[in-house]
């Protein structure tokens, strides 16, 4: 089975904000940061556009108790 490649958070948005910010073109960013699906380079921007990319924390969220 094939695991999901993690970024880090100053990949995510640095990759965001030279799009949106900067005015470079997805093919130049992804080319610079390495081989990265141009749909996930998109949902970066989307996120960065709508007011920040979200860190998410790692572990499991525990489920209320009854």
């Amino acid at each position: 089975m094939t695991r999901r490649k993690a970024y880090p958070h100053g990949l995510k948005v640095g990759a965001a904000r030279a799009v949106v910010e900067e005015g470079k073109a997805r093919p130049e960013v992804m080319g610079a940061l390495g081989p990265k699906p141009k749909t996930q380079l998109g949902a970066w921007c989307r996120l960065y556009r709508e007011g920040g990319i979200m860190r998410k924390e790692r572990g499991y969220v525990s489920s209320p108790v009854a």
